[in-house]
């Protein structure tokens, strides 16, 4: 049987020394993205498994090609969450635009999902930093389903030191991938000296997804949308899709080097149509050690300026100290409840100077 393979197209850049370099790196690494590369003890080589209250194993029964799939199984009892994670080589993806596939099924998934990751990290500012991450929050797989490919699309920027990447699986019932693949095309090129936040959402992927931003939410559609916009081309949308739901996310990462020790104004503009039962707001949060744990060190959701109902674009803004010695910070833009809501022109002033990476 020919083994499952890494596909590498190679969009306008297609040389065949590439192309050999690109097979060397597959075999090399082991990457075993068919899961038919098993040990005696039916797990799937060269995978990181692991999870609190689950089983993760080799499943020759229930295939979607070849010989094994892997099986996703939730376990009585307390849980926090399964992953599947592996090593994807730096040199082969840097740079470019990667898209992820993989093929899922799934058996009375509920409280819960399955779906791919990907992240890249790096260093800023002397510190370890995620560059790109995804995980399909917006686009989760659950319940009973037959076989179905599901991708993921993220562009890997120069200068990232560590690619993991594999399959997340939350909540009860079973759950199993098989045939993941890789495909590659020519990406922005940016590099990890130069962090573009994308705070006017003008930077997307062809799934209408905002690059360098982690957004999604059970319940809701969170994308780019070029019809709407209170500036340039393009906003971000927040659309409420079922009766059971969240809360939506949009979170980028700021450097905390830039911010700490200075007083933090974050501004946005946001519009609303037929919100209710919660709200759109701006948030940031700075996380770091206190008394040897970690904490909250700062945070802000605009709780007492709530913005629902039916609104025009308005600016909006929040106002924080960054204290000293915080290790990471995250901030971005949330929705809760029903109706639809936008978000363009985000923008930060550092001690009343704008913010500029």
């Amino acid at each position: 049987m020919v083994k499952k393979q890494i596909l590498l197209s190679l969009v306008a850049l297609y040389s065949p020394g590439l192309w050999v370099q690109a097979e060397k790196g597959n075999q090399e690494p082991g990457l075993n993205l068919g899961f038919e590369e098993t040990s005696e003890m039916g797990k799937p080589a060269a995978w990181y498994l692991g999870g609190k209250g689950y089983e993760i194993v080799s499943d020759r029964d229930v295939v979607h090609s070849g010989t094994t799939s892997l099986r996703l199984e939730s376990k009585p009892g307390e849980r926090e969450f399964a992953v599947v994670k592996g090593d994807f080589p730096i040199a082969l993806a840097s740079g470019k635009k990667i898209t992820l596939h993989g093929w899922f099924k799934t058996e009375d998934v509920e409280d819960g999902r399955i779906g791919l990751w990907w992240r890249v990290d790096g260093k800023e500012d002397g510190k370890r930093q995620i560059l790109a991450f995804d995980n399909m929050l917006n686009n989760p797989v659950s319940g009973t389903q037959d076989w179905k490919e599901y991708a993921i699309e993220i562009d890997v920027p120069t200068g990232g030191v560590q690619i993991k990447f594999g399959i997340l699986f939350t909540g009860t019932g079973t759950a199993w991938a098989d045939d993941l693949r890789v495909t590659f095309a020519p990406g922005s090129g940016r590099k990890t000296g130069k962090l573009d936040l994308n705070l006017d959402f003008e930077e997307f992927s062809t799934m209408a997804k905002p690059a360098t931003w982690v957004a999604g939410g059970k319940g809701y559609r969170v994308f780019t949308d070029k019809e709407v916009v209170h500036s340039g081309k393009a906003s971000l949308r927040f659309e409420s899709t079922s009766v059971t739901r969240e809360f939506a996310v949009a979170r980028g990462n700021f450097p905390v080097s830039k911010a700490s020790g200075k007083k933090l104004n974050f501004h946005g503009w946001l519009k609303t149509k037929d919100v209710e039962d919660g709200r759109i707001g701006l948030w940031w949060r700075v996380d770091g050690m206190e008394d040897g744990n970690e904490r909250i060190l700062a945070f802000d959701n605009m709780f007492k300026n709530p913005v629902s109902g039916t609104t025009d674009w308005q600016e909006y803004s929040i106002e924080i100290d960054i204290p000293v010695g915080g290790t990471n910070i995250n901030f971005g833009v949330f929705f809760s409840g029903t109706g639809t809501a936008w978000a363009d022109g985000l923008r930060i002033d550092l001690d009343g100077e704008p913010y500029r990476p």
